[in-house]
């Protein structure tokens, strides 16, 4: 009995002294509070390729990963010699040119400026030929139909269209619509109706703008095209279509 306690005391004196001392992980030679070594290729001399895989939490608490230091530069100091790779964050509202916006409170999310130049969403979708009267929504390269507004503000949304013009009727001029609606397809913004010459199985092309005002956080933009003679068709040419998105 008298050896089974002595082994218990010891047992908990050795946790005692683990929890007041460095975390290693993959590494006998932490060089902070936590210190992870993702590669399990350090050595007593630590290089910044071998500090490119580990993370570190010093004694201030910062928390320092991929860095060429063994010190955090700050109290979150992420590191990455590839583009875009220090840093993701996905909230619905990511896209190029977006910025991060701060509240009061110090949360953050994706948003963009007033005047900031705004961003280009290419159109990946429809594919297929879209039939005379046959309104149709637009699918971009998020893989949306539609734009997340991440801000309250007024926004410019402009469409660069062109379609492969396909007709059984003989028709050398042709009219179709593009629309601009708000979080479903019964509450319109705006919408134009246009009017071109065309040849059968040739291209055509138009540009329009639409303002959205007053638009709310969380709204929902969607952007819809249609032939609207009878016996046409169009196919859109994806690589020459695409939409502006500015908030104004």
């Amino acid at each position: 009995m008298k050896y089974k306690f002595i082994t218990v005391v010891c047992t908990l004196l050795n946790l005692c002294i683990l929890i007041n001392a460095q975390v290693g992980i993959n590494t006998s030679d932490g060089k902070g509070v936590f210190h992870l070594d993702g590669a399990k290729d350090n050595t007593s001399s630590l290089s910044a390729s071998q500090l490119n895989n580990d993370v570190i939490v010093d004694g201030r608490g910062a928390l320092g990963a991929g860095m060429s230091v063994v010190t955090p530069q700050a109290k979150v100091d992420v590191s990455s010699d590839q583009l875009y790779g220090a840093f993701r964050m996905v909230d619905g509202g990511e896209n190029y040119g977006m910025i991060l916006l701060g509240n009061k409170d110090g949360y953050a999310k994706w948003g963009m400026l007033k005047g900031s130049g705004g961003y280009r969403l290419d159109v990946t979708s429809p594919t297929a030929a879209i039939a005379s009267k046959v309104e149709t929504r637009l699918v971009f390269d998020s893989g949306l139909d539609n734009i997340l507004i991440s801000e309250d503000a007024d926004y410019i949304v402009m469409i660069r269209l062109t379609g492969l013009f396909k007709t059984t009727a003989g028709l050398n001029r042709m009219n179709g619509t593009i629309k601009l609606y708000k979080n479903n397809t019964s509450t319109k913004v705006d919408g134009v109706e246009f009017y071109v010459g065309v040849v059968d199985n040739q291209k055509f092309s138009t540009y329009v703008v639409f303002k959205a005002s007053g638009v709310k956080t969380g709204d929902r933009l969607i952007l819809t095209v249609m032939p609207s003679n009878a016996a046409v068709s169009w196919t859109l040419d994806l690589s020459n279509t695409s939409v502006f998105f500015y908030r104004v």
